[in-house]
């Protein structure tokens, strides 16, 4: 595994501690892992960064593509809604793909198959259908904590 693979699942993993164990870590380190946040809806882009921040991330709504570009390599996740109006989520979720090891999930609100499967070959660790909800979020968050710590 990479150096920086190993960070990022290293700020998943404290993410997904337990709150006391979380809040001791935090207050060693005042760090939280970050988590951005790519959505062209700014309520859904919200919505989903306040369920990110409940589960112990900082996290970022980029403003456009040279910020998030910035952001990227310092990411523990980044999420990237699929249908945008200014850039393919596919397209989007591949270049990150390349540019930073952390997990990318791939958000869609229809829910096909062809979604997942393409979601898959651009480099995301998850596909999610919208809306996603708390319990969901955590469970795709504890499946990339696992997978990680399995490799």
């Amino acid at each position: 595994m990479s150096a920086a693979l190993a960070g990022a699942d290293d700020r998943v993993s404290a993410a997904l501690a337990s709150p006391a164990r979380r809040n001791a870590a935090n207050a060693a380190s005042m760090v939280q892992p970050l988590a951005l946040v790519v959505d062209d809806s700014p309520f859904l882009a919200l919505h989903l960064a306040r369920q990110l921040d409940e589960c112990g991330f900082h996290t970022q709504v980029p403003a456009d593509a040279a910020e998030l570009r910035a952001l990227a390599p310092q990411a523990a996740l980044v999420c990237v809604e699929l249908e945008q109006f200014h850039a393919s989520g596919f397209e989007l979720t591949r270049e990150l793909a390349e540019q930073c090891a952390c997990p990318l999930v791939l958000l869609t609100g229809t829910g096909r198959n062809t979604d997942l499967q393409w979601g898959r070959r651009a480099g995301a660790s998850v596909v999610l259908q919208r809306p996603i909800r708390a319990a969901m979020l955590r469970a795709a968050l504890a499946a990339l904590h696992d997978g990680a710590s399995a490799r």
